[in-house]
């Protein structure tokens, strides 16, 4: 697999009632990322933030999904939903505690591609290398916009995500 920078990734942003997910997500769109879902339990939220993200940059593919975080079964939906419209994802971040299960659905799946990159919102920086698949913690101790820097940041340094075509 060939190491690229975010411009051929797909990004799954799992977020639920804060404004760092949309913060995150517009990050990827000015980082390069061209295919961003969003997910959230609020549906009008989560279509609200894809079509501002969608409007951000031209090219861009931006897909809402929606449901209870909570349920493993309303995870797996959004995240086949997200994969049948924008790919596998190759980032996903969860923005909040409550949203890990979506997040353990799509590493589930990274986990069998040996392939990609896990960032969760927690205490302290983190970043750790688990069956070929990074997994990351930003510190939530800093302003919105420092710690969704942080996030992009981490997943540019990041190996793990890889040119789509080398797969």
């Amino acid at each position: 697999m060939t190491p690229v920078g975010l411009n051929d990734s797909t990004v799954v942003v799992v977020d639920d009632d804060t404004p760092l997910g949309r913060l995150v997500a517009l990050r990827f769109v000015r980082a390069g990322s061209q295919r961003i879902g969003i997910v959230s339990s609020d549906a009008a939220r989560a279509e609200a933030t894809a079509q501002e993200v969608f409007a951000a940059a031209s090219g861009m593919w931006a897909v809402a999904a929606s449901g209870d975080l909570l349920s493993r079964s309303d995870a797996q939906r959004m995240v086949s939903e997200l994969a049948a419209s924008l790919g596998d994802a190759d980032v996903v971040v969860s923005c909040r505690p409550s949203s890990e299960l979506v997040s353990d659905v799509v590493t589930e799946d990274m986990a069998a591609r040996e392939a990609g990159m896990v960032i969760r919102v927690g205490a302290h920086d983190a970043h750790e290398v688990i069956g070929g698949v990074t997994v990351c913690t930003a510190a939530t101790d800093r302003e919105p916009r420092d710690t969704a820097a942080s996030i992009v940041d981490a997943a540019l340094r990041s190996r793990t995500v890889t040119n789509r075509d080398a797969r």
